[in-house]
């Protein structure tokens, strides 16, 4: 499994129970907690957290990823400066 934050891949690849492909076919997926049931959960916040049945390009995760930036500016939820400082950042990165 692959991690990307704000646009970008994380170093690492992740492994999840039960491996990385294929179907879900021990009930409910969970997201914050190890697998492992003794493990605590996740201390924060996540938001706009998605599932997609195939891997997406690198491209395709910029894109979403622009959209959303797009979307909080229009809303006024991050300011122009903060805008253009992630859309550099994530240019930096290619």
């Amino acid at each position: 499994m692959k991690l990307y934050i704000d646009g970008k891949k994380q170093g690492t690849e992740l492994a999840c129970a039960g491996g990385t492909y294929g179907r879900l076919n021990s009930g409910t997926l969970t997201i914050g907690r190890n697998f492992n049931s003794s493990q605590i959960w996740y201390k924060g916040f996540m938001d706009d957290v998605r599932i997609y049945k195939t891997a997406l390009s690198i491209s395709e995760i910029k894109q979403n990823y622009i959209a959303g930036l797009d979307s909080l500016f229009e809303n006024g939820a991050i300011s122009k400066e903060e805008y253009n400082k992630r859309l550099l950042n994530l240019a930096k990165n290619d």
